[in-house]
């Protein structure tokens, strides 16, 4: 459907804060994305200015409130500049933790009433039994959990595990809860299942319910991720209980090799990869790794440039604020 804005985006801005009203029609699927939360959360007590912060000292107290005054506006291009200097400028960064987390919990709260919005939507509309909805993100957000900010630049779980809700028609399996390993490829067949198209051959994932509804995931024995951005790069499998991430000498200054036991040490803090009795879930591991590594290389296709699908793409990314 056709998406129309209440207000037109600032210049260089994914249109923060308007309200996206969406032209209904019963016979075709949407997509909504949220972008607030990526990036641009204002992570500063309202009354602080950046030249408090880069003047501040280790353990220093600044006063400010992080409520946000009535009738007052801030271009979020602002805050985003505010959030790029503390986190990659600023070595008092994360005295600011606790003020990060409440600030990116306000832009939550304000995503879950958008959410709510576009169901309440559906059942104004007689659309929401029938629908298959399913809510997820791309990636998560780091806190200094391991000496970074932002997102797309580890592969840690606070990066790479994120939600993933299916609200299916008729609201079959309401609150049920899948434990099995789920990835963002397994999306695209799920959605080909209910629509009754065929999932193409090309694709990875599987269908996250088969014919007889029963979890399409439970033969998932590991999920792989992998980036490569700004000079760092990674790649990563884990189970439901062990992850390895292997690395390339970068900026985040990485162990080549990071071996996590997930049960007993969920948030990634002990590396058991230089531990002897270790080498053999390291090479494993690797071996997962440096299979997909091949896999993905050998079933690629060639690059094709194609100038008419190049200017719609840069066109979508400019309507989505990524440029």
């Amino acid at each position: 459907p056709d998406i129309v804005r209440e207000s037109e985006p600032k210049e260089g801005a994914a249109a923060e804060g308007d309200q996206v009203v969406l032209d209904w029609k019963t016979d075709t699927g949407i997509s909504v994305h949220k972008q607030e939360i990526r990036l641009g959360y204002d992570p500063l007590p309202w009354y602080v200015s950046i030249d408090e912060i880069v003047g501040a000292s280790k353990g220093d107290v600044i006063e400010g409130s992080a409520d946000r005054p009535e009738g007052e506006t801030r271009d979020p291009q602002e805050a985003s500049v505010e959030y790029e200097v503390i986190v990659r400028e600023v070595n008092t960064a994360y005295t600011y933790v606790d003020l990060f987390k409440r600030s990116y919990i306000y832009e939550i709260e304000a995503m879950d009433k958008a959410v709510g919005d576009l169901i309440n939507g559906l059942k104004e509309r007689g659309l929401y039994e029938d629908s298959l909805i399913i809510f997820t993100s791309d990636h998560g957000e780091e806190f200094c959990e391991h000496g970074g900010w932002w997102h797309g630049l580890s592969l840690y779980e606070e990066q790479i595990a994120v939600p993933l809700i299916v609200k299916l028609p008729g609201n079959q399996m309401a609150g049920k809860e899948n434990a099995a390993l789920a990835r963002h490829v397994d999306i695209a067949p799920t959605l080909a299942r209910f629509a009754g198209v065929e999932a193409s051959e090309q694709w990875d994932g599987n269908s996250l319910f088969d014919a007889e509804m029963m979890p399409g995931n439970l033969g998932t024995s590991y999920v792989y991720a992998h980036l490569n951005f700004e000079g760092i790069e990674l790649r990563a499998t884990r189970t439901k209980t062990m992850k390895l991430i292997k690395s390339n000498e970068n900026k985040r200054e990485f162990a080549p090799i990071e071996l996590y036991n997930l049960v007993d040490d969920p948030g990634e803090q002990t590396n058991l990869a230089g531990n002897a009795d270790m080498n053999e879930e390291v090479a494993k591991y690797v071996e997962i790794i440096e299979g997909m590594v091949a896999a993905i290389a050998s079933d690629a296709a060639e690059p094709v440039i194609d100038d008419e699908a190049m200017q719609q793409s840069l066109e979508e990314l400019e309507a989505v604020g990524y440029l």
